[in-house]
């Protein structure tokens, strides 16, 4: 993600910015709001930004004068927002080589382009820098790259890398490995994205002095690296790579303070080199049932193994039913249990996601029934979505199934058995809200994604009355109060209180009020 710092004085302009757009989506994230350039200045002193967006029009430090102000210690992009359309701003921005000159209200539209093209020139300067740092060699590494996904012609392999002094025709042997540094998460206040990029070097250099002169290593993502080892007959073994992997492990943790994984394809008579980086990639995948800083070979996962075939999870019920019970310890069995289980049958990582995400809709479920309206065990947005998917090994992810159950447990253990007041509290809310409009307990049962009948029983045991008689209580109200201090017409009060056939809205005013609406406005 590429760091944004929002700069304006007003409350409202900062968080139009950060409702805009998805920031996310366009590989940005809002980590910074000024009020002030003297407040910008001083997080630009404390923190790395990708890129700024500022207004003209502060009090104290000017928009203007803060883009000086940084221009003296950083080139980081700068897009100006202003809602005076003056040429004389325009020019002074293009002077001190600002990205863009937006003009308020920013249209949707315009942000978009603007920052994808501000991405596209920061991967374009990350390349850059990495190829200055690399220098000859990003060329071979490309062809490796081409190697490996089978897209050179196999008749034209050797020649080429001829071409990069590279004897292909010496090697009879081959094996690949595939390495994935352990990169701390990028929200530690501790790790920049600068550093974040020394670390990336410092792998690399690691490997390269381990590999020397019998292999090559290339970038496969930002957090991978591929590796090409060559040997001669029988004096290149599984053994020598294990023992090199060892030692990638070893170093880089003593040298560049990182961790990582490695997976560690078999060794080959032949040059069937995709066969076999498929081999690796598919043993470093292996990592999330293993765990973390592993060496995980191809001969650990030989043999036939029991498959999950994915039958209905019954073990999933089992937990839901601990946790309604609040067992504890049963919980923590089951899952650990669980766990295991998935481990043995080589589940693929997307399998066991979706399985927690599948028991964290029924948690939330079950928490919905119960929760008091400032609750906040399962957060907003797509939070408990990202962590699923984003941790590293399946133990990690089933400690914070695990902690989730628990602060349920909790929370239900506090909690009073009456019926669920958030529920009742958001039916009334949307009743005195819209009660002018065409309301019935199924529409609203269906905005809260609950059985109508089940929230009918629900309201009812909580206010003493039916919903319908609770909406006609707060529509007759409404309509007593409008006789009462306005000339409006009775057909315009029947249809503002949400009553669409006059001769109904007289019945029901009658029945409720004992008096017709002539009668209530005469007295």
């Amino acid at each position: 993600m590429l760091n944004v710092l929002l700069v304006d004085d007003e409350p409202g302009a900062l968080n139009a910015m950060r409702h805009l757009v998805e920031w996310e989506t366009y590989g940005f994230a809002i980590a910074g709001e000024a009020n002030n350039g003297n407040q910008a200045l001083e997080m630009l002193a404390h923190a790395h930004y990708s890129l700024v967006i500022t207004d003209i029009r502060m009090p104290g430090l000017n928009g203007l004068e803060l883009i000086h102000a940084i221009r003296e210690i950083s080139n980081v992009p700068v897009i100006v927002l202003s809602g005076y359309e003056e040429f004389e701003y325009a020019k002074a921005c293009v002077r001190l080589g600002v990205k863009e000159y937006l003009l308020k209200p920013v249209i949707k539209q315009d942000l978009m382009r603007v920052l994808m093209n501000v991405q596209h020139e920061q991967k374009n300067e990350h390349l850059r820098e990495k190829q200055l740092h690399l220098g000859i060699p990003a060329i071979r590494e490309q062809l490796l790259k081409n190697w490996v996904r089978g897209y050179l012609r196999p008749d034209g392999v050797t020649e080429q890398f001829k071409f990069l002094n590279i004897q292909m025709d010496r090697y009879d042997r081959i094996g690949c490995m595939m390495v994935e540094v352990e990169f701390p998460d990028l929200t530690d206040a501790y790790w920049t994205e600068s550093e974040i990029r020394v670390g990336w070097f410092a792998v690399r250099n690691v490997i390269e002095e381990v590999l020397g002169s019998k292999g090559y290593v290339f970038e496969e993502s930002p957090e991978r690296f591929g590796i090409v080892l060559f040997g001669e007959s029988e004096a290149f073994s599984l053994s020598e790579m294990v023992g090199m992997a060892q030692s990638i492990r070893n170093f880089t943790a003593q040298y560049a303070k990182l961790a990582v994984s490695i997976g560690v394809s078999s060794v080959a008579n032949t040059l069937d080199i995709v066969e076999l980086y498929r081999s690796a990639e598919h043993m470093l995948e292996r990592k999330f049932l293993i765990g973390a800083e592993s060496i995980i070979l191809s001969e650990q996962f030989t043999g036939t193994h029991v498959k999950y075939e994915g039958i209905e999870p019954h073990w999933m019920q089992s937990v839901l039913e601990a946790v309604k019970q609040g067992n504890r310890s049963v919980v923590h069995a089951l899952l650990w249990h669980q766990m295991s289980e998935l481990i043995d049958m080589h589940t693929p990582k997307e399998r066991i996601q979706s399985l927690i995400i599948e028991l964290f809709v029924h948690l939330f479920q079950f928490l919905q029934e119960k929760a008091r309206e400032e609750e906040d065990i399962f957060h907003e947005g797509m939070t408990d979505y990202r962590s699923i998917m984003e941790y590293r090994t399946i133990e990690k992810l089933f400690e914070y199934t695990e902690q989730k159950c628990l602060s349920i447990m909790d929370y239900v253990a506090k909690s009073p058995s009456s019926p669920p007041l958030r529920m009742v509290q958001q039916v009334k809310k949307i009743i005195h809200e819209e009660y002018g409009s065409n309301l019935s307990l199924k529409s609203i049962a269906e905005q809260m994604f609950i059985n109508p009948a089940y929230l009918g029983r629900i309201f009812k045991s909580y206010e003493g009355i039916s919903f319908n008689d609770y909406l006609m209580r707060i529509r007759m109200e409404q309509a007593k109060k409008l006789l009462e201090t306005t000339e409006k017409k009775v057909y315009e009060i029947a249809l503002e209180v949400g009553y669409r056939q006059l001769d109904w809205f007289y019945k029901k005013f009658k029945d409720y009020t004992g008096k017709s609406t002539s009668d209530f406005r005469s007295l």
